[in-house]
C-alpha cells in the first residue's frame, strides 16, 4: 500500500499518529523546499514547526522516497486512465479528465435512457462492480436521465489487474443490460 493512501483513509485516533506526524512533515518540507530551494534548510524548519526529532538524515531520507512514492501514485493514476479510456472507447461517450487525484467521470453511449439506479444495482448484482452513477454527486436521477445521461465516476486507485478485469466486466455487462437482461428488475422511482 502506498503511504499517501494510508494517508487518504486515517481513522481518527488511530494507530497512524506518527505516520501522519511524518507526513505532515515531509508535505510542510516540500512547500518550504518550493519557496527556498535549501532543502535541508526546509526539512530542518519543519521538523522544528512540528516539533519532531527525526534526524536529518533520516527525514531526507524519508522525503526522497516519500515524493518517489508520491509520483508513482500519480503516474498509475494516470495509466489507469489511459487504460480506461482505451478500453471504453467503444462505449463512452465523453470523459472528463481529473486535474487532481484520482477519480473522473465518464459518459457512456447507450440506446435507451437507463434508470440509472437499475444500472448500477443490476451492475453489481451482476458482477461485482461497484459503479457511481451521476445521481450521487448531486442533482435528481431525473435529471440525470432526461438531461445529460448516464455518467460513471472512474476510481483509478485500484491495482491495475483489478482495475482492467472491472473494465472488462463493466463493458461486458452493459452490452447484455443493451439487451435487456438484468439480474433483478427493480421498483425504483425515478424523481
Amino acid at each position: 500500500m502506498r503511504i499517501n493512501e494510508v494517508r487518504n483513509c486515517f481513522p481518527i485516533g488511530y494507530q497512524y499518529d506518527e505516520l501522519i506526524e511524518i507526513d505532515s512533515a515531509l508535505r510542510l518540507a516540500n512547500i518550504l523546499y518550493r519557496k527556498s530551494g535549501d532543502i535541508y534548510q526546509a526539512i530542518k524548519k519543519s521538523n522544528y514547526l512540528l516539533g519532531l526529532k527525526i534526524s536529518k538524515d533520516n527525514m531526507l531520507r524519508y522525503y526522497k522516497d516519500y515524493w518517489k512514492s508520491v509520483n508513482e501514485t500519480i503516474e498509475s493514476y494516470k495509466n489507469q486512465l489511459d487504460v480506461a479510456t482505451k478500453s471504453l472507447a467503444n462505449i463512452r461517450q465523453d470523459y472528463i479528465e481529473p486535474e487532481a487525484g484520482f477519480n473522473s467521470i465518464i459518459k457512456l453511449k447507450t440506446k435507451t435512457q437507463y434508470n440509472q439506479m437499475d444500472f448500477a444495482i443490476n451492475c453489481y448484482l451482476a458482477t461485482g462492480v461497484k459503479i457511481q452513477i451521476g445521481p450521487c454527486f448531486g442533482l435528481t436521477q431525473n435529471e440525470w436521465q432526461n438531461k445529460y445521461g448516464l455518467w460513471l465516476r472512474l476510481t483509478t486507485a485500484r491495482e491495475p489487474l483489478i482495475y482492467e478485469k472491472s473494465l472488462e466486466l463493466l463493458k461486458l455487462f452493459i452490452s447484455e443490460y443493451e439487451k435487456g437482461w438484468s439480474v433483478v428488475k427493480t421498483s425504483y422511482i425515478t424523481i
